[in-house]
């Protein structure tokens, strides 16, 4: 029993110094990075780079004009990742700023009047056009009407020429068959008398046409001069509701804003 105690302790002695040199030599297999590890890395990465493009453009100008400057104004949290923010800073020469700056208290002058115009114009664009005066029923008689008061006139005065003179015909008329012998209601009485009033009438017919052609004339007249008079009001009308935004727009021109302001 004693040989085979030693026996084993002889052997277990043998495998010893094998088994440390097996694990002695097998390297530690490294722990492969996680996505989420690797994504965070690229992020940073990314970052970094367009940090130093931003950085590497914003280069300071200087011209005849005006001039660029940039500058830090403090840093932002993008995904754990502290990013740079800047900046930009631009200067007019003195003489270019005096305009601006002139310019700019001009537009801001004319702002009220500008808020005044915009609310003519808007009144004005939306008010229909007038079409009624003192004159609308010439307009509505047309030019074909006659003016009665000019007829009546014309045809009173007339009459007034003709009415002694054709008094006069008939008592001639009447002495003149009493010396002829010609009884009054005879055949030869009324002939004669008819052809008188006929005579008459005509004349007082022509008298009416004359007056007619005059009161035609005159409606006529009193029709171009109401039409015109009604184009003049219109115009007018036009006018007013085109006025305040021809004057809105000078407005805007003259401050540079233009008609999209």
């Amino acid at each position: 029993m004693n040989d085979h105690r030693t026996k084993r302790h002889h052997v277990a002695g043998l495998f010893a110094p094998r088994e440390r040199m097996r694990y002695k030599n097998t390297p530690a297999v490294p722990t492969p990075p996680t996505p989420a590890a690797t994504g965070a890395a690229q992020t940073a990465s990314n970052v970094d780079t367009a940090v130093a493009n931003a950085t590497l453009g914003n280069v300071n100008t200087s011209g005849p004009l005006s001039s660029t400057t940039y500058n830090q104004t403090g840093t932002t949290n993008v995904d754990g990742n502290m990013v740079p923010s800047f900046s930009e800073t631009t200067n007019l020469n003195p003489t270019l700023q005096s305009i601006l700056t002139g310019t700019e208290n001009i537009g801001a002058g004319l702002v009220p009047t500008a808020q005044n115009l915009a609310g003519q114009a808007a009144t004005s664009a939306t008010t229909p056009l007038n079409f009624s005066g003192a004159n609308q029923n010439i307009i509505a008689g047309g030019p074909q009407a006659e003016y009665q008061p000019v007829e009546n006139q014309v045809f009173q005065g007339e009459e007034a020429l003709l009415q002694p003179g054709q008094q006069l015909a008939q008592t001639q008329l009447q002495d003149q068959l009493s010396q002829e012998g010609i009884p009054l209601g005879s055949s030869a009485y009324n002939s004669a008398t008819t052809n008188l009033n006929a005579n008459q009438a005509a004349a007082n017919t022509a008298a009416a046409g004359s007056a007619a052609g005059i009161g035609a004339t005159t409606a006529g007249n009193m029709y171009n001069l109401a039409l015109l008079g009604q184009n003049q009001q219109i115009g007018q009308q036009q006018t007013g509701q085109s006025n305040p935004l021809a004057l809105l727009s000078q407005i805007y021109g003259a401050t540079g804003t233009g008609a999209t302001a």
